[in-house]
């Protein structure tokens, strides 16, 4: 398993208070869960009693970790710290990321879909434009411990960090996501919103939105769509475009004005 780290420098060294969990649901156009991410948010002792204070902030993303891999899923590899993690901290089970890591990454530095930058698969090739910079300054308090069924996404990383740090942009960084702090801290359900992600090599797009879930295949003549209602269907075993054209109508207008979208921040220097 390989992972990679994230560290932001806070006010000295600190301990570990809390930490987030997240679990991902798999893509149906895509194999089963490829990864999962882990953050540990760790605090200057006395910091409760500072409100400025800046925390240090770790986010551990672990490539190729399956769901099924780590003890607390029934796995054969004992993972006993994480087994901890995930008894006394807060599990979001809908939390969606790409299935492969280039695009992961690229969402959660920029807080937007990485198909708005032309990635969709592993690539050494810089992906972003100069000039992106991603800002990881603080951390959103005590988490709530428990289970949120809210739908997230990875892209709702870089503005959650940004709105608990106070900090402002001085350009309009178009996100894609959106601040997470009242599911984080009070499990406060969030308005539906349009979740929308693009496989790798761009064979297919998908877009989430409440209960309903809308996968779209190939263009033109070969364009083939599915449509799932995730509340009675969470395994995506029926498709149910033929017989709901009210919802598949709605999400596929806001499909295709997400994905009139992409490619607009490619790398050209």
């Amino acid at each position: 398993m390989m992972s990679s780290f994230g560290k932001i420098p806070g006010c000295g060294l600190g301990f570990i208070r809390s930490w987030i969990r997240f679990k991902l649901m798999r893509w149906k156009s895509s194999r089963r869960l490829l990864f999962a991410v882990y953050s540990a948010l760790a605090v200057p002792p006395g910091a409760g009693a500072e409100p400025n204070a800046r925390p240090n902030i770790v986010f551990i993303l672990a490539d190729d970790l399956g769901w099924a891999d780590v003890a607390f899923h029934g796995g054969n590899a004992p993972t006993p710290h994480l087994d901890q993690l995930a008894r006394e901290g807060l599990e979001l089970t809908q939390h969606y990321v790409a299935p492969v890591c280039s695009p992961t990454r690229t969402g959660l530095m920029t807080g937007r879909c990485w198909s708005r930058f032309g990635v969709t698969n592993p690539q050494n090739e810089r992906a972003l434009p100069w000039g992106t910079v991603t800002t990881l300054v603080s951390w959103p308090g005590h988490g709530k411990p428990g289970k949120v069924q809210t739908p997230v996404h990875i892209t709702d990383w870089l503005p959650t960090f940004a709105a608990v740090s106070g900090f402002s942009f001085d350009q309009d960084l178009k996100w894609d996501g959106t601040n997470l702090l009242p599911v984080l801290t009070a499990h406060t359900p969030m308005p539906d919103r349009p979740l929308y992600s693009v496989a790798p090599g761009w064979r297919s797009r998908t877009l989430r939105y409440g209960q309903w879930k809308l996968i779209v295949f190939g263009e033109g003549s070969r364009r083939k769509v599915e449509l799932y209602d995730l509340q009675a269907d969470p395994a995506e075993a029926h498709n149910l475009a033929a017989s709901n054209s009210g919802p598949l109508a709605r999400l596929q207008a806001m499909l295709d004005l997400a994905a009139a979208r992409d490619r607009d921040a490619i790398a050209k220097d």
